[in-house]
């Protein structure tokens, strides 16, 4: 038994508005700091990926991937990122795996 009436909200009021949930709020402040200093945004990640490649993937990389990927052709970016073609995306992923088996490696 549910402890709602049916058609009743836990939440009558819902979001407020213009609100956002953590994962909106997070790309923002992502976007915010590439377009605010592109070349320190890129030494930042470059950084954190070389520190530790594993968080790199499931804190920036994870978070931002839809749950099931097709890559073919070529592939459109906003917020001015050049568009890559898959071919660049399978290099990188084949970077972050070889980081994170050479970092498993280490320990």
């Amino acid at each position: 038994m549910s402890q709602w009436e049916k058609g009743q909200s836990g939440n009558p009021k819902g979001r407020p508005l213009g609100s956002h949930n953590a994962l909106t709020q997070a790309k923002q402040q992502i976007l915010d700091h590439f377009e605010a200093n592109p070349k320190q945004f890129k030494e930042d990640l470059k950084n954190f990926f070389d520190r530790d490649p594993i968080g790199y993937y499931l804190k920036l990389v994870q978070p931002f991937m839809p749950r099931n990927v097709e890559l073919s052709g070529s592939l459109e970016h906003t917020h001015g990122i050049k568009p890559l073609d898959v071919a660049t995306y399978k290099d990188a992923l084949k970077m972050i795996r070889s980081k994170i088996k050479d970092h498993k490696k280490s320990k």
